[in-house]
This record gives C-alpha cells, sequence and structure tokens, in this order.
C-alpha cells in the first residue's frame, strides 16, 4: 500500500510539472523572454553603430550583456549533494551488481 502511495504522489508531481510546463510554453512566456533578449541587442547594436559612426573608442563590454546570475542558495545546494549522493549510490550498486553477475558467469 505504500508503495502505490509513493508511485501515486510521483505521478501527480510528473503531471503537475508537465502541466505547468505546457501553460508556460502555451502563454508565449518562454517567447516573451526571447523577445525581450532580442531588443536588448537591438540596442546595442544601434549603440554600437551609433559610436562607430562618431569615432568613439569601441570597447566590447560596452556592448554585451554582461549579467551572470548566481543562482546558488542553501536549497540548490541541498539538491546537488542530493544528485551527488544519489548518483554515487547508484553507481555503487551497478558495480556490486555487475561484479556479482561477472563471478556467476565465471563459475
Amino acid at each position: 500500500m505504500k508503495i502505490n502511495s509513493v508511485l501515486k504522489f510521483f505521478g501527480i508531481i510528473l503531471l503537475l510539472s508537465f502541466t505547468f510546463l505546457i501553460i508556460a510554453s502555451k502563454s508565449g512566456y518562454y517567447e516573451y523572454q526571447l523577445s525581450n533578449k532580442r531588443a536588448m541587442t537591438d540596442k546595442a547594436i544601434a549603440k554600437f553603430e551609433k559610436d562607430v559612426s562618431e569615432g568613439k573608442y569601441i570597447d566590447l563590454n560596452n556592448y554585451i550583456d554582461s549579467e551572470k546570475k548566481d543562482y546558488n542558495n542553501k536549497i540548490s545546494s541541498i539538491g546537488n549533494d542530493l544528485s551527488n549522493t544519489v548518483s554515487s549510490a547508484i553507481s555503487k550498486g551497478f558495480s556490486l551488481l555487475f561484479d556479482y553477475l561477472n563471478k556467476q558467469i565465471e563459475k
């Protein structure tokens, strides 16, 4: 019974995630974000062309949006640690499984 409830929980989470992604896609959120980036690029190109025509010193850093976002927080660190732990456990599990199978085959 407990396994059934766990599977239902993960199934519902997957269904909700899929639903939210579909809604974001259909609402045009992603395209809106891309158009904003393009508008910023068009402004940078216009500024570059203006500076070239005026003979100003051209520095690439003046035209590139170098906004780097830092997504590190406690939750992402916990998720990363959990992912590394699960990956390590799965790798060790498969290694033990293949070692066992290899010993069985050699007998």
